[in-house]
């Protein structure tokens, strides 16, 4: 299946500065005798944290609840961040769609998820600085100083992807993607919604990275 040429996705120094917000935390719940252990990048765990006050809840129901519906997953720490790149997703559809391009952009750089905004010529229109951290904190041993040359491709053609949710309007879909950072890449998947709609030639996909 054919896919997209690689694109240029810089780091700027801040974002190697600031590489410690991308560490990893670990957490334990319990519920009764159940007890859940798990180990995230502290993006997903700020993330979770947001989902839950939105929904309001507490982490620990919110976590549980995310379990209760994939009782057999085999990766549920895949399903966490599979649950908040969806909803970090639907807010933003919902925010594009209610409040304005403007409104949608200052939450997209907002939100503590990895996000990139691709143009359909697949030029990069944004990137939010929880990208660049999670870019910088697989560079461990890159010099803060460094710009990490990272380039970025989803696994569809972007054309593909945009014909896919212009004709399913308040659709996202799953779709994997890879980061070369020098000789090393980077793959997984993200949630790509339709980020800004219009005529052709002017619509923005925004993806969330999930795992």
């Amino acid at each position: 299946m054919a896919r997209d040429p690689d694109i240029a996705l810089p780091a700027s120094n801040e974002a190697a500065a600031s590489d410690a917000t991308a560490d990893f935390q670990f957490r334990v719940f319990r519920r009764g005798e159940e007890r859940k252990a798990f180990r995230l990048e502290r993006v997903f765990w700020d993330l979770l944290e947001q989902a839950a006050e939105s929904k309001g809840q507490k982490l620990r129901d919110f976590v549980f609840s995310v379990i209760d519906r994939e009782p057999d997953a085999k990766n549920l720490a895949s399903s966490l961040r599979t649950a908040v790149a969806t909803w970090a997703s639907e807010r933003n559809t919902a925010l594009s769609e209610g409040g304005g391009t403007q409104s949608a952009l200052v939450l997209f750089h907002a939100c503590p998820s990895p996000g990139i905004i691709i143009g359909e010529d697949r030029g990069i229109v944004a990137f939010n600085s929880a990208m660049q951290n999670f870019i910088a904190g697989r560079r461990p041993h890159a010099l803060r100083n460094n710009i990490v040359d990272a380039r970025f491709a989803f696994e569809l053609p972007v054309a593909q992807i945009i014909k896919f949710l212009v004709e399913a309007p308040g659709k996202f879909m799953e779709c994997g993607f890879r980061i070369v950072l020098g000789e090393e890449a980077l793959t997984g998947r993200c949630r790509v919604c339709l980020y800004r709609d219009g005529t052709p030639g002017t619509r923005q996909l925004g993806a969330f990275i999930m795992t």
